[in-house]
């Protein structure tokens, strides 16, 4: 059997707890499992809530800790961890009963790293009781560069990942310069293989919920800002293709930014980087990401 521990960092998620522990108990499949909660020093009922659902369940692991921030959470959540393959969690998304075994299945028919799934929102308002199910196997397909396309993109939600233990701590974890948990991991796993997407709807995510840490898009834009500069820098042999399409990317996000909200010295900084991204020229592409987060009003 294969063993999954499931991941929930949480931050004053206290009205979704239930519907979201549930869902994850609820997994079908044929394998071990364990759920490790890390309350990140939550100031509403989060904590008191997870106690009270999990009572009498096998195999959970509750750690309070003093705010540190999602990413250091994740982290301080595989530590604990003690299974083969890590299920990441939302506290606010709930987890398709098949979610699990469906993205098992498409890492072990592959050489990937990083199996996802795909997300199905729903309105904070009215959390549902349980996930519909979409569990019909439809195939896979694997997206051999995975460094561009996330670079290109910041594609994933951490409720549609799944991952072996030994890649997470291999790739370094999550920044915990960030909150972006999903990007920062994303990057660097993609220097060690292939990601392996499946059609399924796995996770039912939280929208409209002005709490969420990715409710606030300059926010969340100036972390996926961060996550690229610290990758880059922290990895000086990146080749040079890398580097010039994660300035690239940088420098479009900031222009567009500015262009439609306004930000000191307007677009034209950051379309002069785009260009310069483009060139065979000597240029400091680290340098370049982190003037980009000026247009986020960071430094």
């Amino acid at each position: 059997m294969t063993g999954v521990s499931f991941l929930l960092t949480v931050y004053n998620k206290a009205s979704y707890l239930p519907a979201v522990l549930t869902a994850v108990r609820g997994q079908t499949g044929d394998f071990s499992r364990e759920i490790v909660i890390v309350d990140d020093g939550s100031t509403d009922e989060s904590l008191a809530v997870a106690r009270c659902v999990t009572e009498g369940w096998p195999d959970v692991r509750i750690v309070a800790q003093a705010n540190a921030g999602a990413s250091a959470a994740m982290n301080r959540a595989a530590e604990e961890a003690r299974l083969a393959h890590l299920k990441l969690v939302d506290s606010d998304d709930l987890l398709a009963p098949s979610a699990t075994n469906l993205l098992l299945r498409a890492l072990a028919e592959t050489t990937a790293v990083l199996a996802v799934g795909q997300a199905q929102p729903y309105d904070y308002r009215a959390i549902p009781e349980t996930a519909t199910d979409d569990a019909e196997w439809r195939g896979s397909r694997v997206i051999a560069d995975a460094l561009a396309a996330t670079l290109h993109t910041s594609r994933y939600n951490p409720s549609v990942m799944l991952l072996r233990r030994a890649d997470y701590f291999a790739a370094g974890g999550c920044d915990p310069d960030v909150t972006c948990q999903e990007y920062s991991l994303s990057l660097p796993l993609a220097l060690r293989g292939g990601f392996v997407e499946i059609p399924n709807i796995v996770a039912h995510v939280a929208r409209g919920d002005s709490n969420r840490l990715s409710a606030s898009a300059k926010r969340e834009l100036a972390n996926i800002t961060r996550a690229t500069l610290n990758f880059v820098r922290r990895h000086p042999d990146l080749p040079m293709r890398y580097r010039r399409m994660a300035l690239k990317k940088a420098a479009g996000r900031a222009r567009l930014w500015a262009q439609r909200h306004g930000a000191p010295g307007g677009p034209w900084p950051y379309v002069w980087r785009h260009v310069l991204a483009q060139m065979p020229l000597p240029v400091d592409h680290a340098r370049g990401i982190e003037e980009c987060l000026r247009a986020f009003g960071e430094k």
